[in-house]
């Protein structure tokens, strides 16, 4: 069996249903560990246990033995329903069929979460503008939720893109206009937290503030939304260090809030950790430690994102030992990596490293990582 060939399948139908690492993994039968290193090609499955573990979800498994000139014939294992992730129900434009739309979007989350935001971009925007085109007098309410996921997931990309902000923006205010669109409450709420952590990111507080609020004003929000919500006005509120209490109180209301899986824990308690560190709180360093550690499985951009905070929260304090040791931890997730904010943190962490520090090695491993010009 061929690795290559499985990671396909597996990306596949996690892009069809929207299910996460963790959630396929339940599903199948497998340890989220180990799905994780087969869809890395770090693993494999033997036959038997591949059909076993595709049979549970009605997905099918078969051998197709090609014939290639010149070349040893291969075995090659294909998932007989693959292709339909990507075949919508016949309609004038595949970008009016929800299905199709919802298996883009999650596509989208899941090459980012692999890569970084910037090898995702041209596809990302292409579909964006297909399906404002394609919806212009659509009035589904479902096409119109399935159209907003994917332009909120887009605008999320194309923030991690330096100068796009603005353009970042633009695409998640669209995504709201078509969640209200759909009347759909969590959609809605999705956005908002959306656009107050692009606002976070641009270091535009007010903004962040009004569209966290925004989305905790509606009802019947999940606690996994709500709680993502009410991190993310924590976040907006520690930008500025006079409002240390209010920032606290959503921040440890958010971490009490229960019913999340572990991406959702994962992403609150990092999250958490960076609105510390810009407090300077010392306890930022034990929750970015844990995020880190939690989301290795599932996302390298989210763990570099988590051990780069922590790095810079660690040589604000002088903690120079410490901080040169997850220079190291970063450097080794950075090669597989192309993001701009993490860029931006990678050329903050080196500024940080003056001559009185003592890390010139772990300065230049870090810039060696990279591989780029930053």
């Amino acid at each position: 069996m061929e690795a290559n060939d499985l990671s396909q399948a597996l990306q596949v139908i996690m892009s069809r249903y929207g299910w996460t690492q963790l959630q396929t993994a339940e599903n199948l039968g497998l340890r989220q560990p180990y799905l994780s290193k087969i869809i890395n090609r770090k693993n494999d499955l033997k036959i038997t246990d591949a059909q076993e573990a595709f049979r549970r979800i009605g997905w099918q498994l078969t051998l197709t033995l090609r014939e290639e000139p010149d070349e040893v014939k291969r075995r090659e294992f294909m998932a007989s329903a693959a292709a339909v992730a990507f075949i919508p129900s016949p309609q004038a434009s595949p970008y009016q069929d929800p299905e199709y739309l919802k298996s883009l979007a999650s596509r989208l989350h899941n090459l980012t979460s692999m890569q970084g935001g910037i090898p995702v971009a041209a596809e990302a925007v292409r579909h964006a503008s297909q399906v404002q085109s394609a919806i212009r007098n659509v009035t589904s309410p479902h096409t119109n939720k399935a159209a907003s996921e994917l332009i909120w997931r887009t605008s999320l990309v194309i923030s991690d893109i330096p100068g796009k902000q603005a353009k970042s923006e633009v695409l998640g205010k669209l995504a709201l206009n078509l969640a209200a669109r759909s009347r759909d409450t969590l959609s809605q709420g999705e956005c908002l937290q959306t656009l107050s952590a692009i606002a976070r990111r641009n270091g535009e507080q007010d903004k962040a503030i009004v569209y966290a609020k925004s989305g905790l004003s509606l009802a019947d929000l999940t606690s996994e939304l709500k709680a993502r919500l009410t991190c993310r006005m924590g976040q907006a509120l520690a930008l500025n260090p006079h409002m240390k209490a209010q920032a606290r109180h959503y921040i440890d209301k958010a971490l009490t809030i229960d019913g999340l899986d572990t991406a959702g824990r994962a992403a609150i308690i990092g999250n958490s950790g960076t609105a510390l560190a810009d407090l300077n709180e010392n306890v930022a360093h034990g929750m970015l430690t844990q995020a880190a550690t939690m989301c290795e499985d599932f996302s390298p951009l989210m763990q570099a994102g988590y051990l780069a905070a922590n790095t810079i929260s660690l040589l604000n304090r002088r903690e120079f030992d410490e901080a040169a040791e997850w220079m190291g931890k970063l450097a080794t997730l950075l090669p597989m990596l192309n993001s701009g904010g993490l860029d931006k943190d990678v050329r903050n962490i080196l500024a940080l490293c003056t001559k009185e520090s003592g890390l010139s090695d772990a300065k230049d491993q870090l810039a060696f990582a990279v591989g780029r010009t930053i």
